[in-house]
């Protein structure tokens, strides 16, 4: 499970903030599928998820084949013609705020932490 697993800095959240930790987990769960997601370390994202808890451990998983993309990456049509999906993102529910949850993992023994923490 971990070469599809990836430790993620969270910036601004649009839904569910109050529980979004600001260093969350993901999941690849359609590894070797037409919808398995690699991310590039040290780029930043857009993240459509999930919360899905597994055992003891938080993972957030990507949703099947949607718009989880890097930051201007994908072009969409919006009222006033084509726009970066983040910033129609933006238009549509504001500018986001800052994850608030605790970070689950933190309360996992040292040994069951992966190595970013």
């Amino acid at each position: 499970m971990k070469d599809h697993t990836w430790t993620v800095d969270v910036d601004r959240v649009w839904k569910g903030a109050d529980k979004l930790a600001a260093r969350i987990r993901l999941l690849d769960v359609y590894k070797d599928m037409d919808c398995e997601f690699y991310f590039e370390p040290g780029r930043a994202y857009l993240f459509f998820a999930i919360r899905a808890k597994s055992s003891r451990y938080v993972y957030y998983q990507p949703e099947v084949c949607n718009w989880t993309s890097a930051l201007r990456s994908k072009r969409v049509a919006g009222p006033h013609g084509a726009l970066w999906l983040e910033d129609l993102i933006v238009e549509n529910y504001g500018p986001g705020e800052p994850p608030r949850g605790e970070d689950p993992w933190k309360r996992l023994p040292e040994h069951d932490r992966d190595d970013r923490d």
